[in-house]
This record gives structure tokens, sequence and C-alpha cells, in this order.
């Protein structure tokens, strides 16, 4: 692992929340994610995406991390649409 991704490593541990559709969200450490019981690989094993420990935050832009507002993969949730989730239900073909 170079110092240049330990240094992600790092900055990311200080990002504990984030913005998300207009809240303040507590991001959720790897091996805490919804459905993961904390046992086998996720326990001792680093994050096979972007090799953080246990316990710790991911680097953002790892395809692992959780939305700490929905649950769901933080890359592809709904969350980061920086769209108004009125505008975002209208796109999708929903009402207001």
């Amino acid at each position: 692992m170079t110092g240049a991704w330990l240094a992600k490593i790092r900055a990311a541990q200080l990002q504990r929340t984030e913005r998300l559709c207009g809240q303040t969200v507590t991001r959720i450490p790897f091996g805490l994610e919804p459905g993961c019981d904390g046992e086998g690989l996720a326990r001792t094993a680093p994050c096979r995406d972007c090799a953080v420990s246990p316990g710790q935050l991911h680097v953002p832009g790892c395809c692992i991390e959780a939305c700490g507002r929905c649950g769901a993969q933080r890359l592809s949730c709904l969350c980061t649409d920086p769209l108004p989730v009125r505008q975002r239900r209208r796109r999708m073909g929903g009402g207001v």
C-alpha cells in the first residue's frame, strides 16, 4: 500500500459525517454496514475495495461503503443526487 493511499485512509477517518439530501448524516464504519453482523471476514480482513480495517471509515468512492441515510450502497443510492427530492421523484416518474 502506498503512502498516498494511507494518507487517504487517514483523511477519511476525519470525515465522520456528510451532507446528504439536506441532512447531516453519520458515515458507517466498515464492518457495521446494515446486514453485516460484524463476524467472519469483515471482522478481520480489510475492505476489499479501499483497504480500511474493520471499524474504520471507508475512503470516499469505495464501492463497499453503505449510505448512512438509506443503508444502500453509497455509490448507487439516490441520496447522493444533488436534486431536491421532489425533482428526483418527477424525474423517476413518481408524484410529488
